[in-house]
């Protein structure tokens, strides 16, 4: 494999291709083996950039734990920090999340929004607490990249942030924002923070009551069923007498899926 514009190496890029999916086989484990050892020798040896680049992805169908080192000594690197990212993503061990940790402090511009992306999609709780003063960020890749983070790790400190997101003045952001911050409560839920969980949807349920918002109603009523179960009856039936269809359809069908409720006697008269 060459540099580009250097040589026509396309054969050659067929068949590391061809062996890289070939290894990838139920049963090939050994195989497997070989070749990330053989791609991790050629990541040491390439001297090009673009060559490297080439051989990360092909890298990343075959990677595991003794690829971790080698792809994190790339992180810093201008043209290489996302493909290597992508690398310790698809290796997804502690060690691979601990590399992508380590980096976090001193990564900087867009190698810094790969980064948090990527720990955010790892749920490291561990960088919460670094991600954090992120979510304010003047710029908005980095802000937005952090929400994500925040949000998907569950982290309860970034209520605040992620409901100012979630009125935000922009329409996409208040979008987004809004989107996380429900986020943010399943994840809280999924922790055992039900509590937590339940105060964020009844606060978009109360604060998002126009027609044109009724799908967020619907989904902070959602959540808030799964997250609370019975106790979020009271809800449901107030849903349930609303006068957008869309609400009282969606109070209908979360009042199907209850259980331990005896609702027979408080639906016959409605």
């Amino acid at each position: 494999v060459v540099a580009p514009g250097t040589g026509d190496d396309s054969s050659a890029r067929f068949a590391i291709h061809g062996l890289a999916l070939h290894a990838m086989r139920p049963g090939a484990e050994a195989e497997r083996q070989m070749l990330e050892g053989a791609l991790i020798e050629c990541l040491a040896e390439a001297k090009d950039a673009e060559v490297k680049a080439f051989v990360l992805e092909e890298l990343r169908r075959v990677a595991q734990n003794p690829s971790v080192a080698p792809v994190s000594a790339l992180l810093g690197d201008e043209r290489l920090c996302e493909p290597a990212t992508f690398v310790l993503l698809t290796i997804r061990t502690p060690e691979a999340t601990a590399a992508l940790a380590k980096a976090l402090p001193q990564a900087k511009g867009k190698h810094l929004v790969t980064v948090v992306r990527a720990l955010g999609e790892l749920r490291d709780k561990g960088s919460a607490k670094n991600i954090l003063p992120h979510a304010s960020s003047e710029d908005a890749a980095l802000r937005q990249a952090a929400w994500f983070a925040l949000a998907n790790i569950g982290e309860p400190a970034a209520a605040e942030v992620l409901a100012k997101a979630a009125e935000s003045k922009t329409g996409y952001e208040r979008s987004a924002g809004t989107a996380l911050y429900l986020t943010l409560a399943r994840r809280m839920a999924e922790a055992g923070d039900k509590d937590g969980s339940a105060k964020i949807c009844r606060a978009l349920m109360a604060a998002r009551t126009a027609p044109r918002e009724s799908n967020v109603y619907c989904s902070a009523l959602a959540t808030l069923v799964d997250a609370s179960g019975a106790a979020a009856l009271q809800e449901v039936l107030t849903a349930l007498e609303s006068k957008d269809l869309k609400i009282s359809t969606a109070a209908l069908q979360l009042l199907s899926g209850m259980e331990g409720v005896d609702l027979a006697a408080q639906l016959a008269p409605k």
